[in-house]
Protein backbone atom coordinates (compact mmCIF):
# COMPACT_ATOMS: atom_id res chain seq x y z
CA UNK A 1 0.00 0.00 0.00
CA UNK A 2 1.17 3.74 -0.98
CA UNK A 3 2.63 5.49 1.85
CA UNK A 4 -0.08 8.14 1.53
CA UNK A 5 -2.70 5.38 0.24
CA UNK A 6 -6.25 5.89 2.43
CA UNK A 7 -7.29 3.84 5.09
CA UNK A 8 -10.22 1.31 3.90
CA UNK A 9 -13.38 2.63 5.38
CA UNK A 10 -13.96 -0.19 7.53
CA UNK A 11 -14.75 -0.28 11.58
CA UNK A 12 -11.46 -1.35 12.65
CA UNK A 13 -8.19 -1.47 10.93
CA UNK A 14 -6.71 -4.48 9.26
CA UNK A 15 -3.96 -6.16 10.64
CA UNK A 16 -2.01 -5.32 7.71
CA UNK A 17 -2.91 -1.58 7.94
CA UNK A 18 -1.68 -2.12 11.59
CA UNK A 19 1.53 -3.15 10.51
CA UNK A 20 2.05 -0.24 7.67
CA UNK A 21 1.62 2.31 10.03
CA UNK A 22 3.46 1.30 12.22
CA UNK A 23 6.01 0.55 9.56
CA UNK A 24 5.85 4.18 8.70
CA UNK A 25 6.45 5.22 12.33
CA UNK A 26 9.92 3.04 12.32
CA UNK A 27 11.23 4.99 9.67
CA UNK A 28 11.96 7.91 12.67
CA UNK A 29 14.23 5.37 14.68
CA UNK A 30 17.52 5.69 12.04
CA UNK A 31 16.07 9.53 11.11
CA UNK A 32 16.56 10.47 14.95
CA UNK A 33 19.65 8.26 14.99
CA UNK A 34 21.05 9.77 12.52
CA UNK A 35 20.86 13.48 13.41
CA UNK A 36 21.86 12.07 17.37
CA UNK A 37 25.42 11.21 15.92
CA UNK A 38 25.88 14.33 13.81
CA UNK A 39 25.55 16.60 16.74
CA UNK A 40 27.36 14.14 18.71
CA UNK A 41 30.15 14.30 16.18
CA UNK A 42 30.22 17.90 16.93
CA UNK A 43 30.19 18.16 20.80
CA UNK A 44 32.79 15.12 20.48
CA UNK A 45 35.26 17.15 18.91
CA UNK A 46 34.83 20.11 20.34
CA UNK A 47 36.21 18.93 23.62
CA UNK A 48 39.28 17.56 22.25
CA UNK A 49 40.52 20.77 20.65
CA UNK A 50 43.27 21.13 23.64
CA UNK A 51 44.53 17.94 23.04
CA UNK A 52 44.54 18.25 19.44
CA UNK A 53 46.52 21.36 19.35
CA UNK A 54 49.10 19.54 21.32
CA UNK A 55 49.12 16.54 18.99
CA UNK A 56 49.59 18.33 16.18
CA UNK A 57 51.53 20.77 17.56
CA UNK A 58 49.42 23.65 15.35
CA UNK A 59 47.53 26.93 17.34
CA UNK A 60 44.02 26.74 18.55
CA UNK A 61 43.24 29.19 15.69
CA UNK A 62 44.39 26.19 13.33
CA UNK A 63 42.69 23.75 15.18
CA UNK A 64 39.35 25.73 14.93
CA UNK A 65 39.37 25.05 11.38
CA UNK A 66 38.19 21.24 12.59
CA UNK A 67 34.76 22.36 13.60
CA UNK A 68 34.16 25.31 11.19
CA UNK A 69 35.00 22.85 8.21
CA UNK A 70 32.40 21.04 9.03
CA UNK A 71 29.74 24.11 9.43
CA UNK A 72 30.74 25.45 6.02
CA UNK A 73 30.66 22.16 4.48
CA UNK A 74 27.19 21.67 5.91
CA UNK A 75 25.81 25.62 4.76
CA UNK A 76 26.60 25.03 1.87
CA UNK A 77 25.80 21.32 0.48
CA UNK A 78 22.83 21.37 2.54
CA UNK A 79 20.61 23.00 -0.03
CA UNK A 80 22.06 21.29 -3.24
CA UNK A 81 22.08 17.81 -1.23
CA UNK A 82 18.22 18.94 -0.69
CA UNK A 83 17.74 18.89 -4.86
CA UNK A 84 18.96 15.15 -4.91
CA UNK A 85 16.53 14.09 -2.18
CA UNK A 86 13.60 15.25 -4.41
CA UNK A 87 15.35 13.71 -7.48
CA UNK A 88 16.25 9.99 -6.03
CA UNK A 89 14.53 9.76 -2.85
CA UNK A 90 15.34 9.91 0.39
CA UNK A 91 16.09 6.46 1.61
CA UNK A 92 19.39 6.43 -1.01
CA UNK A 93 20.78 9.81 -0.03
CA UNK A 94 20.57 8.88 3.89
CA UNK A 95 22.40 5.02 2.97
CA UNK A 96 24.67 6.84 0.58
CA UNK A 97 25.28 9.66 3.93
CA UNK A 98 25.78 6.94 5.98
CA UNK A 99 28.79 5.24 3.89
CA UNK A 100 30.17 8.21 3.02
CA UNK A 101 30.08 9.56 7.05
CA UNK A 102 31.63 5.96 7.98
CA UNK A 103 34.76 6.65 5.40
CA UNK A 104 35.44 9.47 6.68
CA UNK A 105 35.28 9.00 10.03
CA UNK A 106 37.55 6.20 9.61
CA UNK A 107 39.85 8.43 7.45
CA UNK A 108 39.88 11.19 9.94
CA UNK A 109 41.14 8.82 13.17
CA UNK A 110 44.27 7.92 11.26
CA UNK A 111 45.09 11.44 9.94
CA UNK A 112 49.21 11.99 9.82
CA UNK A 113 48.55 15.65 10.21
CA UNK A 114 46.43 19.02 10.89
CA UNK A 115 45.83 19.61 7.25
CA UNK A 116 44.98 16.12 6.73
CA UNK A 117 42.18 15.97 9.74
CA UNK A 118 40.51 19.19 8.37
CA UNK A 119 40.56 18.01 4.58
CA UNK A 120 38.96 14.63 5.72
CA UNK A 121 36.69 16.02 8.60
CA UNK A 122 35.22 17.99 5.83
CA UNK A 123 34.52 14.35 3.74
CA UNK A 124 32.97 13.53 7.75
CA UNK A 125 30.37 16.14 7.17
CA UNK A 126 29.65 15.84 3.78
CA UNK A 127 28.43 12.01 4.83
CA UNK A 128 26.19 13.86 7.69
CA UNK A 129 24.85 16.63 5.56
CA UNK A 130 23.33 14.11 2.84
CA UNK A 131 21.73 12.44 6.16
CA UNK A 132 20.72 15.57 7.31
CA UNK A 133 19.07 16.23 4.07
CA UNK A 134 16.63 13.46 4.09
CA UNK A 135 15.59 14.48 7.40
CA UNK A 136 12.37 15.76 6.54
CA UNK A 137 11.25 14.15 3.63
CA UNK A 138 11.40 11.13 5.76
CA UNK A 139 9.93 12.29 8.98
CA UNK A 140 6.97 14.04 6.56
CA UNK A 141 6.77 10.40 4.37
CA UNK A 142 6.54 8.39 7.91
CA UNK A 143 3.89 10.52 10.13
CA UNK A 144 0.39 11.47 9.49
CA UNK A 145 -0.20 15.39 9.42
CA UNK A 146 -2.04 15.81 12.76
CA UNK A 147 1.12 13.87 14.15
CA UNK A 148 3.97 15.51 12.54
CA UNK A 149 4.72 17.44 15.77
CA UNK A 150 4.90 14.43 17.46
CA UNK A 151 7.71 13.38 15.18
CA UNK A 152 9.30 16.37 14.43
CA UNK A 153 9.86 16.64 18.29
CA UNK A 154 11.25 12.99 18.97
CA UNK A 155 13.43 14.65 16.15
CA UNK A 156 14.32 17.30 18.38
CA UNK A 157 14.90 15.53 21.58
CA UNK A 158 17.46 13.42 19.31
CA UNK A 159 19.44 16.81 19.37
CA UNK A 160 19.58 17.27 22.88
CA UNK A 161 20.61 13.55 24.06
CA UNK A 162 23.57 14.69 21.57
CA UNK A 163 24.21 17.85 23.18
CA UNK A 164 23.88 16.30 26.24
CA UNK A 165 26.46 12.96 26.12
CA UNK A 166 28.28 14.03 23.22
CA UNK A 167 31.01 15.87 25.60
CA UNK A 168 30.85 13.60 28.33
CA UNK A 169 31.56 10.53 25.93
CA UNK A 170 34.31 13.16 24.16
CA UNK A 171 35.98 14.08 27.64
CA UNK A 172 36.01 10.35 28.77
CA UNK A 173 37.64 9.03 25.10
CA UNK A 174 40.24 11.51 25.41
CA UNK A 175 41.19 10.91 29.36
CA UNK A 176 40.91 7.16 28.67
CA UNK A 177 41.62 5.86 25.10
CA UNK A 178 42.83 8.06 22.92
CA UNK A 179 41.30 11.50 20.55
CA UNK A 180 41.43 9.32 17.51
CA UNK A 181 38.55 6.57 19.12
CA UNK A 182 36.37 9.90 19.34
CA UNK A 183 36.24 9.55 15.20
CA UNK A 184 36.34 5.52 15.38
CA UNK A 185 33.29 5.84 17.33
CA UNK A 186 31.35 6.96 14.93
CA UNK A 187 32.10 3.61 12.94
CA UNK A 188 29.67 1.52 14.84
CA UNK A 189 27.44 4.06 15.60
CA UNK A 190 26.90 4.75 12.01
CA UNK A 191 26.88 1.10 10.78
CA UNK A 192 23.88 0.90 12.80
CA UNK A 193 22.34 3.68 11.06
CA UNK A 194 22.72 2.32 8.03
CA UNK A 195 21.56 -1.05 8.69
CA UNK A 196 18.73 0.40 10.82
CA UNK A 197 17.68 2.54 7.87
CA UNK A 198 18.44 -0.59 5.27
CA UNK A 199 16.05 -2.20 6.93
CA UNK A 200 13.17 0.20 7.70
CA UNK A 201 13.23 3.30 5.99
CA UNK A 202 10.54 3.41 3.17
CA UNK A 203 11.03 3.39 -0.50
CA UNK A 204 9.06 6.70 -0.85
CA UNK A 205 8.47 7.83 -4.73
CA UNK A 206 10.78 10.61 -6.31
CA UNK A 207 8.91 13.20 -7.28
CA UNK A 208 11.04 15.03 -9.36
CA UNK A 209 12.67 12.04 -10.89
CA UNK A 210 13.96 12.29 -14.65
CA UNK A 211 14.36 16.29 -13.51
CA UNK A 212 17.81 17.01 -14.48
CA UNK A 213 20.41 18.38 -11.93
CA UNK A 214 21.26 22.09 -11.86
CA UNK A 215 25.34 21.67 -11.73
CA UNK A 216 25.71 25.53 -11.94
CA UNK A 217 23.00 26.72 -9.87
CA UNK A 218 24.90 23.92 -6.81
CA UNK A 219 28.67 25.20 -7.71
CA UNK A 220 27.29 29.02 -7.26
CA UNK A 221 25.21 28.32 -4.48
CA UNK A 222 27.73 26.02 -2.42
CA UNK A 223 30.76 29.06 -3.77
CA UNK A 224 28.65 31.98 -2.57
CA UNK A 225 27.19 30.89 0.98
CA UNK A 226 30.54 29.43 1.92
CA UNK A 227 32.91 32.19 1.36
CA UNK A 228 30.12 34.60 2.40
CA UNK A 229 29.60 32.53 5.90
CA UNK A 230 33.57 32.22 5.88
CA UNK A 231 33.69 35.83 5.87
CA UNK A 232 31.54 35.48 8.85
CA UNK A 233 32.64 33.40 10.78
CA UNK A 234 36.31 35.31 10.45
CA UNK A 235 35.19 38.20 11.07
CA UNK A 236 36.24 37.47 15.00
CA UNK A 237 39.90 37.05 14.53
CA UNK A 238 40.72 39.50 11.07
CA UNK A 239 38.38 42.53 11.94
CA UNK A 240 34.99 43.32 10.05
CA UNK A 241 36.79 45.85 8.03
CA UNK A 242 40.39 43.68 7.10
CA UNK A 243 40.85 43.30 3.74
CA UNK A 244 40.11 39.49 3.84
CA UNK A 245 37.03 39.90 5.55
CA UNK A 246 35.50 42.39 3.13
CA UNK A 247 36.76 40.77 -0.14
CA UNK A 248 35.21 37.34 0.88
CA UNK A 249 32.52 38.96 1.70
CA UNK A 250 31.88 41.02 -1.35
CA UNK A 251 32.70 37.87 -3.55
CA UNK A 252 29.99 35.74 -1.55
CA UNK A 253 27.72 38.52 -2.01
CA UNK A 254 28.34 38.84 -5.71
CA UNK A 255 28.28 34.82 -6.35
CA UNK A 256 25.12 34.57 -4.49
CA UNK A 257 23.57 37.56 -6.63
CA UNK A 258 24.53 35.60 -9.81
CA UNK A 259 23.23 32.45 -8.44
CA UNK A 260 20.06 34.14 -7.54
CA UNK A 261 19.99 35.93 -11.33
CA UNK A 262 20.99 32.52 -12.90
CA UNK A 263 17.84 30.23 -11.24
CA UNK A 264 15.72 32.71 -12.43
CA UNK A 265 16.33 32.01 -16.08
CA UNK A 266 17.13 28.37 -15.32
CA UNK A 267 14.11 25.40 -16.85
CA UNK A 268 14.63 23.23 -13.39
CA UNK A 269 16.44 25.95 -10.82
CA UNK A 270 18.18 23.85 -7.58
CA UNK A 271 15.86 26.55 -5.45
CA UNK A 272 12.34 27.09 -6.09
CA UNK A 273 11.68 30.25 -5.45
CA UNK A 274 8.37 30.25 -5.65
CA UNK A 275 8.03 28.54 -1.96
CA UNK A 276 8.74 31.98 -0.47
CA UNK A 277 5.45 33.01 -2.48
CA UNK A 278 4.04 31.19 0.35
CA UNK A 279 3.62 33.28 3.41
CA UNK A 280 3.68 30.87 6.37
CA UNK A 281 6.98 29.19 5.00
CA UNK A 282 8.77 32.39 4.71
CA UNK A 283 7.68 33.73 7.86
CA UNK A 284 8.30 30.46 9.25
CA UNK A 285 11.59 30.25 8.18
CA UNK A 286 12.68 34.13 9.03
CA UNK A 287 11.75 33.54 12.50
CA UNK A 288 13.61 30.07 13.04
CA UNK A 289 16.55 32.22 11.33
CA UNK A 290 16.07 35.06 14.41
CA UNK A 291 15.83 32.21 17.22
CA UNK A 292 19.03 30.59 16.31
CA UNK A 293 20.55 33.57 16.27
CA UNK A 294 19.55 34.49 19.61
CA UNK A 295 19.99 31.40 20.99
CA UNK A 296 23.66 31.36 19.89
CA UNK A 297 24.38 34.67 21.23
CA UNK A 298 23.94 32.66 24.48
CA UNK A 299 25.62 29.31 23.85
CA UNK A 300 28.79 32.15 22.79
CA UNK A 301 28.76 34.31 25.55
CA UNK A 302 27.86 32.28 28.76
CA UNK A 303 31.11 29.92 29.04
CA UNK A 304 32.86 33.25 29.39
CA UNK A 305 30.52 34.41 32.47
CA UNK A 306 31.23 31.27 34.07
CA UNK A 307 34.99 30.38 33.25
CA UNK A 308 36.19 34.28 33.78
CA UNK A 309 34.08 35.35 36.14
CA UNK A 310 32.77 32.55 38.35
CA UNK A 311 36.19 31.02 38.11
CA UNK A 312 34.90 27.48 36.98
CA UNK A 313 37.69 25.23 35.60
CA UNK A 314 36.93 24.32 31.75
CA UNK A 315 35.18 20.51 33.10
CA UNK A 316 33.19 22.51 35.49
CA UNK A 317 31.69 24.83 32.48
CA UNK A 318 30.57 21.50 30.19
CA UNK A 319 28.87 20.66 33.55
CA UNK A 320 27.65 24.20 34.03
CA UNK A 321 26.07 24.22 30.26
CA UNK A 322 23.59 21.25 30.69
CA UNK A 323 20.45 22.92 31.30
CA UNK A 324 20.66 24.01 28.08
CA UNK A 325 20.56 20.45 26.31
CA UNK A 326 18.18 18.98 29.29
CA UNK A 327 15.84 21.84 28.92
CA UNK A 328 15.86 21.19 24.81
CA UNK A 329 14.73 17.75 25.36
CA UNK A 330 12.30 18.35 27.55
CA UNK A 331 10.79 21.57 25.79
CA UNK A 332 10.75 19.12 22.46
CA UNK A 333 8.76 16.40 23.96
CA UNK A 334 6.06 18.85 25.23
CA UNK A 335 5.83 21.03 22.14
CA UNK A 336 5.25 18.31 20.00
CA UNK A 337 2.00 17.12 21.19
CA UNK A 338 0.95 20.57 22.59
CA UNK A 339 1.45 21.61 18.67
CA UNK A 340 -0.63 18.59 18.19
CA UNK A 341 -3.22 19.28 19.87
CA UNK A 342 -3.53 22.99 19.85
CA UNK A 343 -2.18 24.23 16.78
CA UNK A 344 1.32 25.97 15.93
CA UNK A 345 0.02 29.62 16.19
CA UNK A 346 0.17 29.38 19.69
CA UNK A 347 2.85 27.31 20.92
CA UNK A 348 5.38 29.31 19.06
CA UNK A 349 5.26 32.56 19.70
CA UNK A 350 4.72 31.39 23.77
CA UNK A 351 8.30 29.92 23.31
CA UNK A 352 9.77 32.46 22.37
CA UNK A 353 8.06 34.98 25.09
CA UNK A 354 9.72 32.18 27.49
CA UNK A 355 13.00 32.83 25.80
CA UNK A 356 12.99 36.13 25.65
CA UNK A 357 12.32 35.47 29.27
CA UNK A 358 15.03 33.89 30.17
CA UNK A 359 17.33 36.13 28.08
CA UNK A 360 15.82 38.89 30.19
CA UNK A 361 17.01 37.81 33.27
CA UNK A 362 20.78 37.43 32.02
CA UNK A 363 20.89 40.86 31.62
CA UNK A 364 20.73 41.63 34.98
CA UNK A 365 23.23 38.67 36.23
CA UNK A 366 26.34 40.26 38.10
CA UNK A 367 29.23 38.67 39.71
CA UNK A 368 27.37 38.03 42.62
CA UNK A 369 24.50 35.94 41.04
CA UNK A 370 26.27 32.66 41.09
CA UNK A 371 25.34 29.93 38.94
CA UNK A 372 21.80 29.24 40.40
CA UNK A 373 20.65 32.68 38.30
CA UNK A 374 22.31 31.66 35.26
CA UNK A 375 21.81 28.04 35.35
CA UNK A 376 17.86 29.11 35.75
CA UNK A 377 18.17 32.12 32.47
CA UNK A 378 19.69 29.21 30.70
CA UNK A 379 17.35 26.59 30.74
CA UNK A 380 14.52 28.92 30.49
CA UNK A 381 16.38 30.21 27.08
CA UNK A 382 16.77 26.63 25.77
CA UNK A 383 12.92 25.50 26.73
CA UNK A 384 11.57 28.61 24.79
CA UNK A 385 13.79 27.61 21.98
CA UNK A 386 12.68 24.16 21.97
CA UNK A 387 8.88 24.91 22.36
CA UNK A 388 9.13 27.26 19.39
CA UNK A 389 11.22 24.98 17.26
CA UNK A 390 8.77 21.71 16.40
CA UNK A 391 5.53 23.80 15.48
CA UNK A 392 7.19 26.20 13.68
CA UNK A 393 9.40 23.35 11.62
CA UNK A 394 5.70 21.92 11.57
CA UNK A 395 4.74 25.24 9.59
CA UNK A 396 7.32 24.78 7.09
CA UNK A 397 6.74 21.02 6.68
CA UNK A 398 3.28 21.68 6.09
CA UNK A 399 3.62 24.76 3.56
CA UNK A 400 5.65 22.70 1.19
CA UNK A 401 4.42 20.92 -1.76
CA UNK A 402 5.44 17.26 -2.02
CA UNK A 403 7.73 17.71 -4.76
CA UNK A 404 9.80 20.09 -3.15
CA UNK A 405 9.93 18.39 0.44
CA UNK A 406 13.64 18.06 -0.20
CA UNK A 407 14.64 21.22 -0.89
CA UNK A 408 12.19 22.78 1.58
CA UNK A 409 13.50 20.59 4.38
CA UNK A 410 17.00 21.97 3.06
CA UNK A 411 16.66 25.40 3.49
CA UNK A 412 15.09 24.66 7.07
CA UNK A 413 18.34 23.00 7.73
CA UNK A 414 20.12 26.07 6.14
CA UNK A 415 18.23 28.97 8.48
CA UNK A 416 19.21 26.85 11.58
CA UNK A 417 23.29 27.47 9.91
CA UNK A 418 22.81 31.05 9.38
CA UNK A 419 21.23 31.57 12.08
CA UNK A 420 24.14 30.05 14.70
CA UNK A 421 26.62 31.81 12.41
CA UNK A 422 25.38 35.39 12.66
CA UNK A 423 24.57 34.63 16.40
CA UNK A 424 27.63 34.19 16.80
CA UNK A 425 29.72 36.82 14.50
CA UNK A 426 26.65 39.26 16.23
CA UNK A 427 27.49 38.51 20.01
CA UNK A 428 31.43 38.36 19.53
CA UNK A 429 31.19 42.03 17.45
CA UNK A 430 28.94 43.83 19.78
CA UNK A 431 30.52 42.89 22.98
CA UNK A 432 33.75 43.33 21.50
CA UNK A 433 32.65 47.08 20.32
CA UNK A 434 30.55 47.70 23.94
CA UNK A 435 33.72 46.20 25.71
CA UNK A 436 36.06 49.10 24.27
CA UNK A 437 33.52 51.63 24.63
CA UNK A 438 32.38 50.76 28.16
CA UNK A 439 36.33 50.54 29.33
CA UNK A 440 36.99 54.11 27.54
CA UNK A 441 34.20 55.67 29.76
CA UNK A 442 34.95 53.73 32.72
CA UNK A 443 38.37 55.07 33.15
CA UNK A 444 41.66 52.16 33.00
CA UNK A 445 41.71 52.51 36.83
CA UNK A 446 38.11 50.39 37.22
CA UNK A 447 38.73 46.68 37.07
CA UNK A 448 37.97 44.09 34.11
CA UNK A 449 34.92 42.86 35.46
CA UNK A 450 33.33 45.84 35.29
CA UNK A 451 33.11 46.51 31.56
CA UNK A 452 33.13 42.89 30.81
CA UNK A 453 29.40 43.23 32.66
CA UNK A 454 27.96 45.39 31.13
CA UNK A 455 28.94 44.46 27.50
CA UNK A 456 27.47 40.83 28.77
CA UNK A 457 24.43 43.08 29.82
CA UNK A 458 24.06 44.93 26.30
CA UNK A 459 24.29 41.48 24.14
CA UNK A 460 21.83 40.29 25.84
CA UNK A 461 19.52 43.33 25.26
CA UNK A 462 20.36 42.88 21.35
CA UNK A 463 18.96 38.64 22.02
CA UNK A 464 15.68 40.04 23.76
CA UNK A 465 14.92 41.96 20.96
CA UNK A 466 15.68 38.95 18.58
CA UNK A 467 13.51 36.75 20.37
CA UNK A 468 10.92 39.16 20.11
CA UNK A 469 11.20 39.68 16.53
CA UNK A 470 10.94 35.91 15.97
CA UNK A 471 7.90 35.94 18.35
CA UNK A 472 5.85 38.46 16.28
CA UNK A 473 6.57 36.43 12.81
CA UNK A 474 5.45 33.29 14.01
CA UNK A 475 2.24 34.75 15.38
CA UNK A 476 1.59 36.40 12.20
CA UNK A 477 2.34 34.30 10.29
CA UNK A 478 -0.84 31.92 8.14
CA UNK A 479 -1.49 28.16 9.82
CA UNK A 480 -0.93 25.94 6.91
CA UNK A 481 -4.00 23.60 5.97
CA UNK A 482 -1.94 20.47 6.22
CA UNK A 483 -0.72 21.26 9.99
CA UNK A 484 -4.24 22.80 11.17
Amino acid sequence: MPLDAAAPSSPAATPTETSQKATHWSALIPVCLGVFLSVLDGTMVNVAFPTLSRAFQAPMTTISWVSLVNLLTAASLVAVFGSLVDMVGPRRIYLLGFLVHMAGSLAVGLSGSVLQLILLRAVQAAGSTLVMATSIPLINAAVPAHRRGTGIALFEASVGVGLTVGPLIGGLLVDYVHWRAIFFLSIPVGFACFVSGLRVLPRLPSPARGRPFDIAGAAGFALGLSTLLLGITQSRAWGWTSAPVLALLAAGGLFLALFVAAEQRASHPMIAFSLFRNRAFTAANSAKTFTYMALFTVTFLMPFYLQDILGLPPAGVGVAMLPFPLAHILGSLISGPLADRLGTSLISPLGMLVAAGGAAVLIFLTPASGYPMAGLAMALVAFGVALFITPNDTVIMGASPPDKMGIAGALLALTRTVGMTWGIAAAATLFSFRFDVHRARLGAQVAEVVPFMASFSDVFKLTVLLCLIAMVLARVRPEPPAAA
